[in-house]
């Protein structure tokens, strides 16, 4: 059992394991549920009360826990005292958040796609937890809803998004401490397969019913009733079956279980055709949509076809700012492929499509659907079509017994499959083969809950389940909370005691290199210089790649812990083609501070799992049969400053190989070894570090252009502020004297003057060489946008005072232009930051650049020599 440390909010800590407290650890837990809650619990029994407060924290497993509640006591004798304390994951923030909808909102509910509503919950987020949130991943391409969260916290609206649109989500930190939300599915593919019922004391696998409904063996299964015309049923039907045929059964399961029927409607499942705005009616309430490939008004007989007499045809919005409004249908013409909707008034008296506010109006690229009319056939073949998809998957959840199944796996078991070391083997949504021959599944099931024990930190209980998770909603009152967050600057530039460091590290590495495969000499070669044609540094075996792949040695401060991203494993001369195997993400917790560690990825010989562990003892590549063990690098112990502070490993990484050939050296990457961020990647094409540029011997200052063109915004700004402020004067009466429109259009005339001259400092900006590639396009972009708006205030200001009066809608004019032009001046202020920002990397990277690549490359051949006679194992 490793230590476990309270971290109170005041400072200090205490370590319920030091000897001198004579604390006894009764109960620790780690529980963590799929959508639902992410705990620790502790117990423990004292002499004395530990002192355990609301925002304590405690690390565990990769993790921070944070006390959100009081802990519970209870005196059990004279001198003996049992306490309950129950920790939260970081997820547990946004409990104390409330799901408010943005000041523009009109109603109590939102219409949106996953990430928009993903983007509210951050919003909401930030502003308790300022800078603390960001949105990851999304799904790309989901539907538009329209979903009310009154009094609800964020985290049971995050749940909500996950239930509506059939995802979950992951929250991870960063080590600067920022949280990223992502939707999406969790878990990656567990190597084994498990059978229930085995014993043995290698594993125990259990089931449980956990749904009371039947089991069905044939499902009767409809759609919706809408734009189905004269169908051969009232409902969608399977497709090429009449509505006594609409079933799926499975004839195993029929053997299994008998003939046991169910009817399932999926009614939002119907025929449809999506269209597209392609260009704007002259009215607020007319578009054109030139992708639409039939006559609406197409007769036959007697009748319309697709119409249907007596129903209004309706138009109903999934994209854009309409999104989830639906309008009757006024008219269609299919030469021009012209829409005409009906306008409606709400019970506030507002209209929509509004005439004077574009964020309730259409837009070119919006989507849209008719709803209520005939399809023609092809549309109700795609709709049957997606019907059968969606019963096969509802029918093979209930073609078994719902059941659900407890997985324990020996402790010893999973602590000599990782190696060294505390690892996180298993996680929320990992898939688990399972073989029930009982009842015929043989299947890949989800963890959907764990319990972990700290005490013993192999020992896991696993719940795993096919069926749809449901989430548990976690409710909380809690007093305000002070957070505190250690930051750990790890990176410092040319730092001699990391110089020092990489070189004791270096030695360490010297002492514990061996030939993974059998073909080296295994004496150190130590002449006093080599000629040679080539040389070549590197064991077949480690010529891979690893892709998405990241390690943290030193996770949060921890020298005893390392947190991995897993990713893939890409070997290019193990087979005569590419193989390629997907890496499980672990953290590692608890290594031994005097122990060196090597780092292998331990990778199915049949099959294309694997996993990056830490291990202390030398493992040759096919030493296991079973599994291929790459050897990676190499984590030193922890090591420190000769005053014994700031103790922290470095982790080398061997994999790979360098070629040295003439005048040419073939290599990954180029690093100081003094540490920092300066290196050149030369697989990724990234040269990075703190760079700067000299040019004639003076460092490049890009600070005068920048700040002369911020203060020609702020000029321009100013001058339209007073101009609104005037103009609202002047329009106060509905009449503007002679006078008024004199001091207008010196205005206007300033406003020009600001214009042009902005024109030409921009223009340095821009033409500026240096400036390429996507700044330089958003810069663009956004100094079109503006002077394109400037341009339009400027006209709509004279159109209001060409006759000298003015109209309610003129001054409305003048407002919207002005609103228009204030959000394009803030964006053009924006990119014009990024670019300058931009710059001055590039200079900074080619500075150093230009210097260091010239003086790696010479300093690498030199040192060629000396660098191969300090190594061994060649």
């Amino acid at each position: 059992m490793g230590e476990i440390i309270i971290k109170h909010r005041e400072g200090g800590e205490t370590d319920l394991h030091a000897k001198s407290r004579a604390i006894r650890v009764i109960r620790a837990e780690q529980r963590k549920v799929l959508l639902g809650e992410d705990i620790f619990t502790l117990t423990i029994q004292t002499p004395s009360p530990v002192v355990a407060e609301i925002g304590d924290k405690i690390d565990i497993f990769g993790g921070t826990y944070t006390i959100n509640q009081l802990p519970t006591i209870t005196k059990t004798g004279t001198k003996s005292y049992e306490q309950t304390l129950t920790f939260e994951g970081m997820q547990s923030e946004l409990l104390d958040v409330q799901f408010i909808l943005p000041g523009n909102t009109m109603y109590d509910d939102l219409t949106g796609d996953a990430g928009d509503f993903l983007g509210i919950i951050v919003q909401n987020a930030n502003r308790v937890y300022p800078g603390k949130w960001a949105a990851g991943t999304v799904p790309e391409n989901t539907e538009t809803k329209t979903l009310s969260f009154a009094e609800k916290n964020c985290l049971a609206a995050l749940q909500e998004i996950c239930e509506e649109w059939g995802t979950e989500f992951e929250i991870t930190m960063s080590e600067s401490g920022l949280r990223t939300i992502h939707l999406k599915q969790v878990g990656v593919q567990f190597p084994f397969t498990f059978k229930y019922g085995r014993t043995g004391g290698l594993y125990e696998l259990s089931r449980k019913n956990i749904d009371s409904k039947n089991v069905v063996t044939r499902l009767y299964v409809y759609g919706g009733n809408r734009n189905l015309g004269r169908y051969r049923s009232g409902k969608l039907c399977l497709p090429n079956k009449l509505k006594n045929q609409s079933y799926i059964e499975n004839e195993e399961a029929i053997i299994l279980y008998g003939l046991k029927e169910n009817v399932k409607t999926f009614d939002e499942i119907y025929p449809v055709r999506y269209g597209l705005v392609t260009a704007l009616g002259e009215s607020k309430h007319t578009f054109t949509d030139d992708t639409m490939d039939f006559d609406l008004n197409e007769v036959e007989g007697e009748d319309t076809k697709w119409l249907i007499p007596g129903i209004s045809a309706k138009v109903r919005f999934t994209t854009g700012n309409l999104a989830g409004y639906e309008f009757d249908l006024h008219k269609y013409d299919h030469t021009t492929k012209e829409i005409q909707i009906i306008p409606f008034m709400d019970e506030n008296g507002n209209k929509f499509p509004s005439e004077t506010s574009p964020a309730f109006q259409m837009q070119v690229g919006d989507q849209y659907h008719f709803i209520d009319i005939n399809l023609p056939d092809s549309y109700i073949e795609n709709a049957e079509e997606d019907l059968e998809d969606l019963a096969i998957k509802y029918y093979d959840q209930y073609k078994q017994p719902q059941v659900q199944y407890s997985l324990s796996i020996h402790p010893r078991f999973l602590e000599k499959y990782t190696g060294a070391g505390i690892t996180n083997i298993f996680s929320i949504g990992d898939q688990i083969s399972v073989l029930d021959e009982e009842i015929g599944v043989d299947k890949t099931l989800r963890i959907v809950a764990f319990t972990r024990d700290a005490v013993d930190p192999f020992r896991y209980t696993l719940t795993l389940s096919e069926a749809t998770y449901t989430k548990t909603i976690i409710n909380r009152i809690i007093d305000d909370i002070e957070d505190i967050e250690d930051i750990i600057i790890r990176n410092n530039l040319a730092d001699p005691f990391r110089a020092r460091r990489n070189w004791m590290a270096a030695q360490e590495l010297l002492d514990k290199i061996f030939d993974p495969e059998g073909y080296y000499y295994s004496e150190k070669i130590r002449p006093l210089s080599i000629e040679t044609m080539m040389l070549q540094v590197g064991a077949k075996s480690q010529q891979f790649i690893l892709q998405n792949t990241r390690f943290e040695p030193n996770h949060q401060g921890d020298p005893n812990a390392i947190n991995i991203i897993g990713g893939q494993l890409v070997h290019y001369t193990l087979n005569d083609t590419i193989t390629t195997w997907n890496l499980t993400s672990t953290t590692v917790t608890q290594l031994d501070p005097a122990k060196s560690y090597f780092v292998y990825a331990k990778c199915q010989a049949d099959g294309d799992a694997g996993a990056i562990i830490i291990d202390d003892t030398q493992i040759k590549v096919d030493q296991d049969p079973m599994f291929y063990h790459f050897i990676i690098g190499h984590l030193s112990s922890v090591i420190t400053n000769p005053d014994g502070s700031n103790p922290a490993r470095i982790l080398s990484l061997t994999y790979g190989s360098t070629t040295i050939n003439g005048r040419f050296i073939k290599t990954g990457r180029i690093e100081s070894s003094g540490g920092g961020s300066t290196y050149f990647d030369l697989d990724e094409g990234i040269i990075s570090g703190n760079i700067r540029f000299i040019s004639n011997g003076a460092e490049v200052d890009l600070s005068d252009w920048a700040d002369q063109i911020l203060a020609e915004l702020g000029d321009v700004d100013g001058v339209i502020s007073d101009l609104e402020e005037y103009i609202d004067g002047a329009f106060a009466d509905g009449i503007i004297s002679e006078a008024e429109a004199r001091a207008i259009e010196k205005y206007i005339n300033q406003i020009n003057k600001e214009k042009n001259e902005l024109e030409v400092v921009y223009n340095k900006t821009y033409l500026n060489p240096l400036l390429t590639g996507t700044p330089k396009t958003n810069l663009l972009n956004a100094k079109i946008t503006l002077f394109g708006d400037i341009t339009s205030l400027l006209n709509a200001i004279n159109t209001a005072i060409a006759d000298g009066a003015t109209t309610p809608a003129e001054k409305q004019a003048v407002d919207a232009a002005f609103a228009t032009y204030s959000s394009s001046l803030d964006l053009f202020t924006t990119r014009l930051e990024e670019a300058r920002i931009s710059i001055e990397q590039y200079l900074k990277s080619e500075s150093d650049g230009a210097r260091a690549a010239a003086a790696a490359a010479e300093a690498a051949a030199n040192a060629a020599s000396q660098d191969v006679a300090d190594l061994s194992g060649i």
